[in-house]
């Protein structure tokens, strides 16, 4: 149900483009490590990792991804119900680029998919996406 509301939430927002989802970490582990070995596939511009997947937590799944040399620069932000501060600090120190407590309801989904959007999409710089030298 998750994955549904902020699919909607996204979609409201104009970023759905090449969204892939995993339904739990394995999965995510999974289709990240499948990227890797082939080169030919792009990676992710943005990863959004729940703490209490399924399987392999997204705090596991972030510090694999985080010790990954062709994974580890792309920002990857914790979408959690959880505002404990061992989660929101653990999070940080394994690399997270972001913290946000998962929405409620549907104008709160709509206001932390359009900062997403605002700031991931339209402002930042991603890898991949800047000029060499």
């Amino acid at each position: 149900m998750d994955i549904e509301i902020l699919k909607m939430g996204f979609r409201q927002s104009g970023i759905l483009n090449g969204l892939s989802v995993a339904t739990d970490g394995e999965q995510a582990q999974q289709q990240l490590a499948e990227l890797v070995l082939d080169h030919s596939k792009s990676r992710p511009d943005l990863i959004i990792l729940d703490i209490d997947i399924p399987k392999k937590n997204g705090k596991e799944v972030l510090r694999w991804i985080k010790s990954n040399d062709d994974l580890n620069l792309i920002p990857v932000l914790m979408l959690t119900s959880s505002l404990l501060l061992d989660d929101v600090e653990e999070s940080y120190a394994l690399g997270a680029a972001g913290y946000f407590q998962k929405p409620s309801n549907r104008m709160e989904i709509a206001r932390v998919c359009e900062a997403i959007e605002k700031y991931w999409v339209e402002t930042a710089v991603l890898p991949g996406h800047a000029v060499s030298d």
